[in-house]
């Protein structure tokens, strides 16, 4: 646990775990901070505890959501137009794209903060619709902790933070066990709270809805997006021309299939950068194993699609 009774240090701590931002103390003088946090390549997590009310301004970070919970007191979040409690009963989800705020702090409260990848929540999104991403997923208001996909998520964070508000002996050992659980938190988010892509997903316009060949499709690119290099490859196993293959594909899927299995080879390569041993692995024969063998080429497009270089994520 790291503490300290200056504003200036916890303002530091906090931008170096989740993003800059401006802090404002109203009561200087009673002011303290204790701090826990867990991290591993996917996942970061921390309690936050202030003594005295604060008043938190974070500029939009764009690179990732944040999953809120008030373990004890309660938080006002604010996500751009979008005002809500975080409390023992509900979570809120902050937007990348909005600018946040964090008012009424309680004396005594604690928030547990999660950080979201929003590239890595995307490319689940499209594994779940077998179609891309084309806007930001906005979720739907607070998370009723007390009802049944609250209750998942609860018990999710549970595997992360211990009841005493220390971080589960587990997942601070195990880092791969953090990993799998910030996988879990993501599919849970999408597939049981309400958000713009909820009625894709229930809708016959995910994969179980698309003909037999644009599955067929789909299917090899999860299994192996290697296996679909061309608009041929693609054609082959759908048995079908590939004019017809790729118009099949642009009206249920939006997008030609050499392009939604480069996105697939694009998340393969970053999950192997995020996961890989620097003194081992290079950008480049992570590059080339997922097909991409211009190295600038690949680095825009990693760029483009993170918001980092290879490079970055691979030394993390």
């Amino acid at each position: 646990m790291w503490t300290t009774g200056e504003p200036d240090e916890a303002t530091s701590v906090l931008a170096n775990v989740y993003a800059p931002h401006q802090l404002t103390v109203r009561d200087k003088e009673n002011f303290a901070f204790s701090f826990h946090a867990l991290r591993s390549r996917e996942l970061t997590v921390g309690l936050n505890r202030f003594a005295t009310d604060i008043h938190i301004k974070v500029p939009p970070p764009s690179l990732f959501y944040t999953l809120c919970y008030a373990p004890v007191g309660e938080v006002e979040t604010i996500s751009g137009r979008s005002t809500m409690v975080a409390s023992p009963a509900a979570a809120t989800i902050l937007h990348p794209d909005a600018t946040w705020h964090f008012n009424h702090w309680r004396p005594g409260s604690s928030l547990l903060c999660v950080r979201i990848d929003r590239a890595m929540l995307e490319d689940e999104l499209t594994m779940l619709t077998g179609r891309p991403v084309t806007e930001p997923v906005e979720f739907a208001g607070p998370v009723d902790l007390r009802e049944d996909v609250g209750q998942d998520l609860a018990r999710i964070m549970q595997t992360l933070w211990s009841p005493d508000g220390r971080p589960s002996a587990i997942a601070a050992m195990h880092p791969l066990v953090a990993d799998r659980t910030a996988q879990l938190l993501r599919s849970t988010l999408l597939v049981g709270c309400r958000h713009n892509y909820s009625e894709l997903l229930e809708s016959e316009h995910t994969r179980a809805g698309a003909p037999q060949a644009v599955r067929l499709v789909l299917d090899a690119i999860e299994e192996d997006p290697m296996q679909v290099l061309s608009a041929t490859d693609a054609a082959r196993i759908a048995h079908m021309s590939i004019r017809a293959v790729e118009k099949a594909f642009a009206r249920h899927v939006g997008v030609s299939p050499v392009r939604f299995s480069r996105q697939v080879r694009l998340a393969r390569a970053r999950t192997d950068l995020v996961s890989g041993d620097p003194e081992v692995e290079t950008v480049m024969s992570v590059a080339r194993r997922w097909g991409f063998g211009h190295a600038g080429r690949f680095a825009s497009l990693y760029t483009e699609r993170y918001g980092e270089m290879p490079s970055v994520t691979l030394k993390h």
